[in-house]
């Protein structure tokens, strides 16, 4: 089983977008389960809760305790040997999760990140997220291989649980703005002898939220 983790805060439309594209994985439903973390969203986004899915689905709450706490909150919660990490302003491709959890489980001490792109590289071609068809993946972005820790990013990351738990889950070295979480976890893993993998047929697409309200 796989686990997606979707941390979020007062971002209904946008979760909502990624998480339609959660329902279009060639990675079959009953292999994944989708777990929205609500870092305490002062929108509708409580009504998520109720949202149909074909997959195991899991909206949990918790009182703001920022975007770490979230991600760590859906990682106990979860029953998957692989977590992947999603933002809740990247759309993926419906290859995704399969390409991911395979990597992971083949690369036994990795840390698999996918290959996000902007809308503008796939807006003259399918300018509608949620037309983006699944073969535009082999076109973009870098050869699979090595990447430096300093490149592990939550946006589309994918880890086995039992490697996440065992180097002590996300941390937040600066306890504020900016956070560092993510390549705090690849330093820590580079440190236990992890490689920080691309997968350039795992790809998501990045409707940047911050930039268009820096409320969210």
């Amino acid at each position: 089983v796989v686990s997606v983790i979707i941390p979020t805060y007062n971002r209904r439309s946008s979760l909502e977008r990624t998480l339609a594209s959660l329902r279009r994985q060639t990675l079959d439903h009953h292999r994944y389960e989708v777990i929205v973390v609500d870092d305490g969203s002062s929108d509708t986004s409580r009504e998520i809760e109720s949202w149909k899915a074909p997959f195991s689905f899991h909206y949990i709450r918790q009182e703001k305790k920022g975007a770490t706490a979230a991600r760590n909150y859906g990682a106990s919660r979860s029953r998957g040997k692989v977590l992947v990490f999603v933002d809740d302003d990247v759309v993926i491709l419906p290859e995704t999760l399969e390409v991911l959890a395979e990597e992971c489980l083949r690369q036994q001490k990795s840390l698999v990140m996918g290959r996000i792109v902007g809308p503008s590289d796939l807006s003259e071609v399918a300018p509608a997220s949620q037309d983006i068809p699944s073969l535009l993946a082999e076109g973009i972005g870098a050869e699979n291989g090595h990447l430096h820790y300093t490149q592990c990013k939550t946006g589309l990351l994918a880890i086995r649980a039992d490697a996440f738990f065992a180097l002590g889950m996300l941390q937040d070295p600066t306890g504020g703005w900016p956070n560092w979480d993510d390549v705090d976890l690849g330093y820590r893993a580079h440190r236990e002898g992890y490689e920080v993998r691309l997968a350039s047929t795992a790809v998501g697409v990045h409707w940047d939220e911050s930039s268009t309200n820096l409320s969210k």
